[in-house]
């Protein structure tokens, strides 16, 4: 991928997973739950439902399953992470840990899961200070709402 800069103080992207790294098929992420921390996935669905066009749905009976939510509890692990199965018919899952999720803040919480839902969507961590205002920053935050950056990289990998 070619990154440049599309204007003047525009943000440059390309914080990008590479092809096919993500758990979207068909121009959605159907997903199911085994979580506790149902508002914190929520709050991350409605998130990047709101950009378009990957529709981030619910599973059902007529549909393949692209991503599980689990819980986990570790206190020598990450707060979170998304698992790519690249494997025919094999779900992808996010992870959230109970460890860090019942001491951190609705908001933290919210952030974390939104933070997830971007790599399903194939979009990396942000590194650098640069980055740290944006949900896709490397470090957990209390940023909830999706940023400039965020939705730079969003819609240069699945357009508008």
């Amino acid at each position: 991928m070619v990154c440049t800069l599309a204007a003047p103080g525009a943000a440059l992207a390309c914080h990008q997973q590479g092809s096919g790294e993500d758990s979207e098929d068909g121009g959605e992420i159907r997903w199911e739950e085994h979580t506790t921390w149902d508002d914190a996935r929520s709050w991350g669905q409605a998130s990047w439902n709101g950009l378009n066009p990957i529709d981030i749905v619910p599973d059902d009976v007529w549909h393949t399953n692209d991503l599980d939510w689990y819980d986990f509890s570790d206190k020598y692990g990450p707060p979170a992470y998304w698992e790519w199965n690249s494997g025919f018919g094999q779900e992808d899952i996010i992870r959230l840990n109970n460890y860090f999720m019942n001491g951190y803040s609705t908001t933290k919480r919210r952030h974390v899961a939104t933070h997830e839902l971007g790599h399903a969507l194939g979009i990396t961590n942000f590194t650098g200070s640069t980055y740290s205002g944006q949900v896709m920053y490397a470090v957990v935050n209390s940023v909830i709402y999706l940023q400039s950056h965020d939705k730079t990289d969003y819609h240069e990998r699945w357009g508008y």
